[in-house]
């Protein structure tokens, strides 16, 4: 069966640290969550207080790389908004729920599960189903 925790720690690579774009319609973003869609986050105080000492990315990313509590709050997000709503856990093949995480990450659940839908021939409704899951649990084992 998949696991979550070696599909993160490759997306945490991907999605990167720190930033603040301006030109980024998401905004302020950490490890991919943006303030904008996520303002509440204990991260973002973490944050603020950094960003009174200096506002520099490279200095800001410095002091939250070993900060515990930021990643597990990322790290639940991740797993409850993208992970968990396709029952990746019961995927067989890492490589294929590593795919599809990072596809709900980019283009949504709704979009990942009606690519999940062709991929397996079904009806696409874009609704997680028993007979989806069960399609994606029978596959083979691969590394």
């Amino acid at each position: 069966m998949a696991i979550f925790e070696k599909a993160f720690a490759k997306t945490i690579k991907a999605e990167g640290g720190y930033v603040n774009n301006p030109n980024d319609k998401g905004g302020e973003t950490y490890m991919g969550v943006t303030r904008k869609n996520y303002p509440n986050l204990k991260l973002w105080t973490i944050i603020d207080d950094i960003k009174k000492q200096s506002t520099d990315k490279k200095y800001i990313n410095n002091c939250l790389k070993n900060n515990i509590g930021v990643k597990n709050e990322v790290k639940v997000i991740y797993k409850h908004n993208y992970w968990d709503p396709l029952h990746l856990d019961l995927v067989n093949s890492q490589r294929v729920a590593e795919q599809l995480f990072d596809n709900a990450i980019n283009c949504g659940i709704t979009a990942t599960i009606k690519l999940m839908q062709k991929a397996k021939n079904m009806k696409v409704t874009g609704k997680m189903s028993n007979e989806l899951i069960d399609k994606y649990g029978k596959q083979s084992r691969t590394k």
